[in-house]
């Protein structure tokens, strides 16, 4: 323990590297334990049924062809399944391992810019953000497109640093390549149009238009280009061969269209994400916010004067750049990482609150950095300290309150609307059942967890006013969100979650609806209402495929690429054809897992038994059918009924 501070202190990349990898490792160990939570629902169970199905080519969602992501996390995602099992921290086990490698990208770009003490806490900064730690544990495409791109921020800045000491051919430019393709695999051209417009928006500050063309020069695109199209084209001819559609779908569809048009996916207004942000770096936005915004006008301010005077020689340089300049330009590189994608996302009208994580990294950066050059000796730090503790104290405080007069409003229909930062949230009939769906006994134990909290916050702000290493104040801080996020996020699933698909699968085999042994097409049918079909818990939950009742938005493609030929062309909306974002049983009474309430009727009556989930409206629809049917179970607003009664 006499040796602490000094191991602390002193400058060891393998410590350093080893201690932030235990971090992870303990902060996964700690978080992943629990079920497939939202949205990863689709990417676990696509998983397993590529596993079962031995089908590498296509994704499969419900047993339906799922053309909406590449191939990567569906990859990741099966090797670790069938490896380790399906249990919940091997099948989550890829965003965990993306969340090390963006941590350590993180360290090694801080550690070569600015020392081996700012990438550390760059490290801890990335790990401890409410956002960047909850998804670490959560299977989804955006925690490995965040690694795969920065991965990119790391290796290309080695490269450009290795071009400003006078080394303009470095191999560190292959990496970059690799990295980026790996990216389009993960999430498609998004990885190319952040990379380009982060690295782009930094050269063109540095050297003007001239410089954009001679250091994409110098980057070898032809070479880079071959490098990604051999990591892509495989996988892409492939699936084409299956269904050409899906080059148009994805490419065209779900990219290209939906930066124009928010109705394909998510709208939001142009600062959708400053309160996000704001949520998603919690608990230190309200230091990171402010430190942030002060380093990229700064960055920028001091660039567009030199740009204005010509820029300088971009590449190749005629002589190395001191040190001072290769410092100035790397943060100016860190703040066009950050402003340039954040400015596309902003105007592409399709927005998600997971979408700027490939940001975290580069904001990491810059707020260790600059927290490391603040002079604690002087007066101002202490009330920007002891505000920014307080106003976290107040949000945590009034956080249950608030979120308990919603839970009231809803329950009494007062709820109209929501405003926020200019945005307006006008719940419609999915959201309140949402809301009302929330197990609400949880809120004593966030308020124990509060108090755990604030105890660490305490204890890192008196770290940093004895002049500690900026190390121990983020460590401390660091820890104690980690240890709120131990206890809290392992309950998730059952907080805040749209439906009891365990509970409701574990009533029908117990029922013997689902016995093991038999073969799936002598089992009883069971059918989804379309009120519960969204993230697929049910269908995870279960294990083989279902049948849907009414409509279905989420598969998209997949049911369209199914029921009709290969040759069909998608059709546009209007069209007689339906739509593939709208595929309806009425439109397809014919599918074998489709259901049009005319056959629900035909075989409502019928010697198989039918076990059919939705929510407790479904009741008032199958009444007004005139069909006869047994309450089985229920879960808030989630009901089980069967056209006959209890075994």
């Amino acid at each position: 323990m006499p040796r602490l501070p000094t191991w602390m202190t002193a400058a060891s990349p393998r410590r350093d590297a080893a201690l932030l990898t235990l971090a992870v490792a303990l902060v996964y160990a700690a978080t992943a334990d629990h079920p497939a939570l939202g949205s990863s629902n689709r990417y676990v169970e696509s998983c397993r049924e590529m596993v079962e199905l031995r089908d590498w080519v296509v994704p499969h969602l419900a047993y339906v062809p799922y053309f909406e992501k590449p191939i990567l996390t569906y990859w990741l995602g099966a090797i670790c399944q069938l490896l380790f099992g399906g249990g919940n921290i091997a099948a989550q086990l890829p965003s965990g391992l993306a969340a090390l490698v963006s941590v350590l990208a993180a360290w090694a770009l801080g550690t070569r810019l600015f020392g081996s003490a700012v990438g550390l806490g760059a490290g801890l900064l990335l790990l401890g953000g409410g956002l960047f730690l909850a998804t670490s544990s959560v299977l989804t495409t955006d925690p490995i497109l965040s690694a795969c791109l920065a991965a990119c921020w790391w290796t290309w800045w080695c490269w450009e640093d290795g071009r400003l000491a006078g080394a303009p051919r470095n191999r560190w430019i292959w990496g970059f390549w690799v990295a980026l393709g790996l990216g389009f695999l993960a999430k498609g051209p998004i990885a190319i149009v952040v990379a380009g417009a982060g690295i782009g928006g930094y050269v063109f500050l540095s050297g003007g238009l001239k410089g954009i063309f001679a250091t994409l020069w110098a980057m070898r695109p032809l070479a880079g280009l071959a490098v990604i199209a051999a990591i892509n084209l495989p996988w892409s001819i492939a699936v084409w061969q299956r269904d050409p559609r899906f080059l148009e779908f994805f490419y065209v569809r779900i990219n290209f269209q939906a930066f124009f048009d928010g109705s394909v996916n998510h709208p939001g207004p142009p600062w959708y994400y400053i309160p996000v942000l704001a949520g998603a770096l919690m608990p230190f936005s309200l230091v990171m916010l402010p430190v942030l915004a002060a380093c990229v006008w700064r960055a920028v301010a001091d660039a567009v004067p030199r740009l204005r005077r010509g820029g300088l020689e971009a590449a190749p340089l005629a002589t190395p750049v001191d040190a001072a300049e290769r410092l100035r330009r790397g943060r100016l590189f860190l703040a066009s990482a950050v402003l340039f994608p954040l400015a596309f996302f902003s105007v592409s009208a399709s927005k998600l609150g997971t979408y700027p994580m490939p940001l975290f990294a580069p904001i990491a950066l810059i707020v260790a950095d600059a927290l490391s050059a603040w002079p604690f000796r002087r007066r101002w730090w202490v009330p920007l300290a002891g505000f920014s503790a307080v106003a976290l104290l107040v949000i945590l405080i009034l956080a249950p309150a608030a979120v308990s007069v919603i839970h009231q409003a809803v329950l009494d229909d007062r709820l109209a609307a929501i405003g926020f930062c200019g945005m307006t949230w006008r719940p419609n009939e999915t959201d309140v059942q949402t809301l009302r769906n929330i197990d609400w006994s949880w809120l004593p134990t966030l308020a124990v967890m509060e108090g755990v909290f604030m105890a660490f916050l305490a204890a890192s702000a008196w770290a940093s006013l004895r002049k500690r290493s900026p190390g121990w104040s983020l460590a401390l801080l660091g820890t104690g969100f980690a240890v709120v996020a131990a206890v809290m996020l392992p309950h998730a699933d059952g907080i805040i979650r749209d439906l009891d698909g365990s509970r409701m699968i574990a009533v029908i085999r117990d029922h013997g609806g689902d016995p093991a042994g038999v073969p799936v097409a002598e089992r009883d049918r069971v059918i989804l209402h379309e009120s519960v079909v969204h993230d697929y818990e049910l269908v995870h939950a279960l294990g083989r495929r279902t049948s849907i009742f009414s409509s279905c938005r989420e598969l998209g493609m997949g049911h369209f690429a199914e029921v009709t030929p290969p040759t069909t062309p998608l059709p546009d909306k209007g069209q007689p054809i339906p739509d593939p974002y709208a595929v309806s049983g009425e439109n397809l009474p014919a599918n074998s897992w489709l259901y049009s309430l005319q056959r629900l009727k035909d075989e409502w009556n019928g010697p198989r038994r039918l076990w059919l989930v939705g929510k407790t409206e479904l009741l008032d629809q199958l009444t007004a059918a005139g069909l006869t049917y047994h309450r089985i179970d229920h879960a808030r607003r989630t009901i089980l009924v069967s056209n006959k009664g209890p075994l």
